[in-house]
């Protein structure tokens, strides 16, 4: 067997283990705590942080709109564009080049629709993270500093 072919069986085996340590070392290391908690909650628990935080982002966006509806769409609501880039289509409603919160909020019929559509988009982030956890590796108690136990043979019961 040639080095070369070594070598490449070698880094096909590193790149291999790097694939399959990337999820735990997001889950482990970039994730944060409040973030992982919510993550191994219930799907209900999951739900209603969703409906909590999808409410706010409606609050968010209406306050917008009163004060200054020519502001643009928050950075963090950005994904909400596409959909009601969709519904200016389907309406066959110029879409517009810079999009305001104005403009953004006129492409739903409704607010219960924009709060579907918030509601929706946080509960995959938390079942994505969700699924996450599934396909990272399981600390054990010693590597998530947990408890440590020390067993030692009754010696005196062994010698009889």
């Amino acid at each position: 067997m040639s080095n070369r072919l070594r070598l490449g069986i070698i880094l096909l085996f590193v790149v291999g283990a790097a694939a399959f340590l990337v999820p735990t070392i997001r889950w482990h290391v970039l994730l944060p705590e409040d973030q992982r908690e919510l993550a191994t909650s219930t799907r209900d628990q999951i739900r209603i942080v969703s409906q909590q935080r999808a409410s706010k982002d409606l609050q968010r966006l209406l306050q917008l709109a009163e004060g200054s509806p020519q502001a643009s769409v928050p950075e963090d609501l950005r994904f909400l564009r596409i959909s009601a880039r969709d519904r200016f289509r389907f309406e066959q409603k110029p879409v517009p080049s810079t999009w305001t919160v104005s403009d953004l909020l006129e492409g739903y019929v409704s607010q219960s629709e924009l709060l579907a559509e918030l509601e929706a988009y946080e509960r995959q982030r938390l079942m994505d993270l969700k699924e996450l956890t599934t396909r990272s590796l399981q600390l054990g108690l010693d590597l998530q500093g947990g408890m440590y136990v020390l067993i030692e043979p009754d010696l005196d019961e062994l010698s009889a």
